[in-house]
């Protein structure tokens, strides 16, 4: 029988809204007084799932943190005593198209989305905000993506032996991706981004995509207007069992030139993907790229995990 599950859950569950009084500063490593304590008082039945929300994350379970700083926070050391522990994070108001959001190791964590707009990874070009850039001593050509009317949800459905997750676009009435289904009570490891980057598909440019390049004039996130080379190419979208592109890699060469590697997301990645519809651009300061003769683009779609799908190219001859 299947049984929706209103958060939070009245018996087997604990919620700690984990606002600090003197800020935070973005570490989510404050200890949560107590919190320890609580848990084992709550926790009682080992044998189901304990639900257990917090609005600040515990940072080493975010997407492309490192491992190491899970140790150092107090809040982790708690919860990993908790083994049928399923964590739900805020603040960050995460993109739940990101399958990395969804965190296993000595519990299980998600990270959960907004019904107002959502952020993103950093390390893009066009990532969410300008504290995301990817090198803050570099320009960066690119403005940041859209991440207005990102409606999104989770909807979890609760059985006796898992709990599935179904992440839904409620602007365009969509799923986001395919359901997340986690064993119960405990992690049994077919969720750690391990196992699932091991089983992941590729993401594929549609039959016939085509990429394109061209000369224009921009403003850079400062606002600052130069002269700019526009990558265009379409998205790559689910298809015949295959995901969606997280995002894109494009890479640069030319002869005598060290290769110019950029990340960016599509124009709408908080949207499904059959709403983000508009060519993806990836946007390089001309004065990034050599002052003349023939450049080329490699354009790879990538998973989640990293994995890349076949690449499009297109080049390019410059001038002075």
């Amino acid at each position: 029988m299947r049984v929706r599950v209103p958060p939070p859950a009245p018996l087997n569950a604990l919620r700690n809204c984990h606002f600090p009084v003197n800020g935070g500063g973005g570490t989510g490593d404050i200890p949560i007084p107590g919190l320890a304590e609580a848990l084992e008082k709550a926790n009682t039945d080992r044998s189901k799932p304990f639900f257990y929300a917090q609005h600040r994350p515990i940072y080493g379970t975010l997407p492309e943190a490192k491992p190491e700083i899970l140790e150092k926070s107090a809040n982790y050391g708690a919860l990993k005593a908790h083994p049928n522990v399923l964590a739900f994070f805020g603040h960050c108001h995460r993109n739940c198209a990101d399958e990395l959001n969804l965190w296993q190791g000595a519990f299980t964590a998600v990270h959960v989305p907004s019904t107002n707009y959502c952020g993103s990874r950093g390390g893009r070009e066009n990532s969410f905000s300008a504290g995301n850039k990817p090198d803050k001593k570099r320009v960066q050509q690119m403005q940041r993506t859209h991440v207005d009317h990102t409606n999104q949800l989770l909807f979890m459905s609760v059985y006796g032996e898992k709990i599935v997750i179904a992440r839904r676009d409620i602007w365009n009435d969509a799923p986001m991706g395919p359901d997340w289904t986690i064993p119960l009570p405990s992690p049994d490891g077919t969720c750690t981004e391990t196992a699932r980057r091991s089983i992941s598909l590729a993401p594929e440019f549609p039959e016939g995509a085509v990429a394109t390049v061209a000369v224009g004039r921009g403003k850079d996130r400062a606002q600052k207007e130069r002269e700019e080379v526009v990558v265009s190419f379409p998205a790559a979208h689910a298809v015949s069992g295959r995901p969606r592109a997280y995002d894109y890699e494009i890479v640069a060469s030319a002869s005598g030139f060290n290769p110019l590697v950029r990340r960016v997301f599509s124009t709408r990645p908080c949207w499904t993907d059959a709403a983000d519809t508009e060519p993806v651009r990836c946007v390089f300061g001309r004065f990034e790229l050599p002052k003349s003769g023939k450049v080329a683009f490699a354009i790879k779609p990538r998973n989640a995990f990293g994995v890349s799908g076949e690449p499009l190219s297109t080049t390019m001859s410059l001038s002075r």
